[in-house]
């Protein structure tokens, strides 16, 4: 149609989590969807926090990974009680940069935990950086799929005696029965981003979702 340059904006990008060779040698699925955006035309991509920085590397056209560092750290201000009396918490290795991150620019305290897959969205929360030292806990990550790890830290820390926890996951998948047991968990209140539209059923009192137009809108007029 005459445009000269296209530049592609993907929110949730859905392969992120095959950057990994499989057991014969081949490369996940992500280097796949890379390539075939390049040869469509576009001429850069952005993403919306990607859940494996390895991703870049798939693109040979211009690469901008969108962080929400700034925009999650203000939500939680705006919607967590005491923060004075609060932490961040990584449930795998993978969240622990960006907890660290968030946590520095709200100047509180953090804990992370590391956990074993031993199956298809099976895990094992295996080992905890130390001890709960605060009352509210706020579990964060990229992505909530099956919410089994979310749960599961949850777990110990109601266990280790928190009185609040809350969930922000910037990606809502949300696969299989994730929300009914999110809405059985001791997770108080589970925020996400409008990355992913919601389906009906997958709307309930304990999710509420915050808005990501600013980042995007943000990153096209820098």
């Amino acid at each position: 149609m005459g445009a000269a340059k296209v530049h592609t904006i993907i929110p949730y990008f859905g392969y992120s989590r095959q950057c990994e060779y499989n057991r014969e040698g081949v490369l996940g699925h992500s280097s796949i969807i890379a390539k075939m955006i390049e040869i469509a035309g576009a001429d850069s991509v952005a993403v919306l926090e990607a859940h494996d920085k390895r991703l870049a590397s798939f693109f040979k056209i211009p690469f901008e990974d969108i962080k929400l560092d700034q925009i999650l750290a203000q939500h939680i201000k705006n919607n967590c009680i005491n923060l004075d009396d609060c932490c961040l918490v990584a449930p795998d290795k993978g969240a622990v940069k960006r907890v660290e991150r968030i946590a520095k620019i709200l100047d509180i305290s953090t804990l992370f935990f590391t956990k074993k897959r031993y199956g298809i969205n099976k895990v094992e929360i295996v080992e905890a950086s130390g001890k709960l030292a605060c009352k509210s806990a706020i579990i964060v990550d990229d992505i909530i799929d099956t919410g089994s790890t979310a749960i599961k830290v949850a777990n110990i820390l109601a266990d280790q005696g928190a009185n609040h926890i809350y969930g922000y996951f910037v990606h809502p998948v949300f696969s299989g029965k994730a929300v009914t047991q999110l809405k059985n968990s001791s997770v108080e209140k589970v925020f996400v981003s409008n990355s992913i539209i919601l389906q009906e059923d997958k709307k309930i009192d304990k999710v509420e979702v915050f808005d990501v137009t600013k980042a995007l809108i943000g990153y096209l007029t820098k």
